[in-house]
């Protein structure tokens, strides 16, 4: 009976990938806990950094805390404006854990598995990216209005607004999924 349950997972095309993704996926949440939060200052780092040269901010310190990290800015017009934008890792960090394992189901059935998985993790932190730069880009922009630095642009506001939000659901609900359809059309044997 034993045997005969060890032939069938190996044989089965759809059993091994599920049980591959199962246990990848417990592995790699316990796993991503300690390293989210220095993955979460990073793309804040870079993309605060991208969107202070947009703004035509300084970003002065950037803080960690309990799933949150804190970018301050400055106005280069007026010093005197500091600006704390803090970004909540929950919302674009939860979703690396599941990428991962749906990949790492994915590993029989693609080729050139080093250029898939690089391409793959690529993608992801271009969305994540994406969307700390234009949550980011959408906070300075209002606080900046508000306070009389730039003029106020109801238009502007929102195509920061629907951007954001539309980086925010992409990077939320669906970039897993669209990450690995791609990989498996793009990388299938």
């Amino acid at each position: 009976m034993r045997t005969d349950l060890k032939q069938i997972i190996i044989k089965s095309r759809i059993l091994r990938p599920v049980i591959t993704f199962i246990a990848a996926y417990i592995v790699l949440s316990v796993l991503w806990l300690p390293v989210r939060d220095i993955y979460g200052y990073g793309t804040t780092l870079v993309a605060s950094k991208l969107a202070a040269g947009v703004k035509d901010a300084r970003l002065e310190d950037i803080t960690i805390g309990k799933n949150v990290v804190t970018a301050g800015f400055s106005s280069i017009k007026r010093a005197d404006i500091y600006v704390d934008v803090p970004v909540n890792l929950s919302v674009y960090t939860t979703n690396v854990p599941l990428t991962l394992s749906l990949l790492l189901s994915l590993y029989t059935v693609i080729k050139r598995r080093t250029r898939a998985y690089a391409e793959a993790l690529l993608i992801l932190l271009m969305f994540h990216l994406l969307y700390v730069f234009l949550f980011v880009t959408l906070q300075l922009t209002n606080t900046f209005m508000v306070r009389g630095i730039e003029g106020a642009g109801l238009l502007r506001l929102s195509n920061y607004h629907f951007l954001w939000g539309l980086a925010e659901h992409a990077s939320m609900s669906f970039a897993p999924f669209l990450i690995v359809v791609y990989i498996f059309v793009r990388f299938r044997k």
